[in-house]
């Protein structure tokens, strides 16, 4: 018979066999489309390599489809794949998960599946368009320079309600949860990267990205994040021509031995819509600082309670915003200046993520912008506008 007369589809020990209209069942799973694409499901958390990586079966020498030999199996195979990783612990013993596909993995969700580097290697390293959910990417260790303990991203990497946590990079100018260079571009939505830490000079605990690359967070949040030594940022730092875009999102908690919040320099865009920076401390900017022909935009957005000035350098308000101690020079329409916005603790406030609620009383209470929707919901998902001074006019 020719290709166009049956196909077989594998995974581990399971067998499909379609001919002639008769339909033959082992015990089913996924495998390799006629496009080439491909799904396999993981059933084993051990750690062992694909036994026959391009053959279409997700198997190790035992039988097992592992994360690993699906990645493997995945990258060896042409076209767009998917890997189901059910809810469980999948500790790393054989050194980081390298990705070099076009790839969705997907998780049972970020409080039951764990990837996990057992302090003993870096978590993932990326080269394709890869798409993850619903997992948490942990204890991640990386000694190199210039690399990420987290995720390392060398293509296009989106993640939806995914943790980044307790990943450790030493080297300088390492990262602790995630690297994205040079013209990479990385997307996070309804996600956290919280609890890293990176201990090198010039290095970032949460995200640092450069060389024109993109960053785009969306409802997501950043924090506990810690880099002490010099020259080092906490939450987030950009530089040479790197974008970076929040909405919707919060910058909490981190710590670093120059910045703690964000830092962005060498004519980087720092953009920030709907979204609070509050907690960080650093020992020279608390919250955030711009130099070195850095464009940095604020709009509907809160930069208080910082352990050093909220602000350094050059600042352009579109509006709307709040800081606690004036140096980010707020004046434009809508802008509160000099003025506490009675946050409280980083907490569960609804929704996939940490957030600070406003304490009753707060002058941040309905002092949105007037052209508000979009965005048509607040980090936690709640509707916007509401009324949230009982003055019965419903504003962002």
């Amino acid at each position: 018979m020719t290709r166009s007369h049956f196909r077989i589809v594998t995974v581990g020990a399971a067998l499909l066999i379609i001919a002639l209209g008769v339909v033959f069942l082992g015990p089913a799973s996924f495998g390799p489309s006629t496009t080439g694409a491909a799904g396999f499901t993981v059933d084993s958390t051990t750690d062992a390599s694909d036994a026959s990586p391009g053959n279409g079966v997700c198997a190790t020498a035992g039988g097992a489809c592992t994360l690993r030999a699906a990645i493997q199996e995945a990258n060896a195979l042409p076209g767009a794949d998917l890997i189901s990783v059910p809810a469980g612990t999948y500790n790393l013993s054989a050194g980081q998960l390298t990705i070099s596909s076009d790839l969705t993995l997907n998780g049972a969700g970020a409080a039951v599946t764990a990837v996990d580097g057992a302090g003993l290697s870096a978590v993932f390293a990326i080269s394709g368009t890869v798409e993850m959910s619903g997992l948490t990417i942990r204890n991640g260790f990386a000694s190199d320079d210039y690399y990420a303990a987290g995720i390392h991203n060398g293509g296009t990497l989106t993640l939806n309600n995914t943790t980044v946590s307790g990943n450790t990079s030493t080297g300088d100018y390492g990262t602790g949860g995630i690297k994205n260079p040079s013209g990479r571009t990385l997307t996070l939505n309804n996600s956290t990267v919280s609890g890293n830490t990176a201990t090198g000079e010039y290095s970032t605990g949460g995200i640092e990205t450069f060389q024109s690359a993109t960053v785009t967070l969306n409802n997501s949040t950043v924090s506990g994040n810690s880099a002490p030594n010099n020259y080092s940022t906490g939450g987030i730092q950009s530089f040479q021509s790197a974008t970076v875009t929040l909405n919707n999102s919060t910058i909490s908690g981190n710590s670093g031995g120059s910045t703690g919040g964000i830092e962005t320099y060498q004519f980087a865009a720092l953009h920030l819509n709907n979204s609070t920076v509050s907690g960080n401390i650093g020992s020279g900017t608390g919250g955030i600082s711009s130099f070195q022909f850095a464009v940095v935009t604020f709009k509907n957005t809160i930069v208080a309670n910082n352990n050093g000035n909220d602000c350094s350098g050059t600042i352009t308000s579109l509006g709307h915003n709040l800081d606690s101690d004036s140096t980010c020079g707020f004046s434009a329409a809508g802008d509160i200046s000099s003025a506490s916005p009675l946050l409280d603790v980083l907490a569960n406030n609804g929704g996939p993520t940490l957030t600070h609620a406003l304490l009753a009383g707060s002058p941040a209470i309905d002092a949105g912008s007037g052209d508000c929707p979009p965005p048509a919901t607040d980090q936690r998902g709640a509707a916007r506008p509401f009324d949230g001074d009982g003055d019965a006019t419903a504003t962002c």
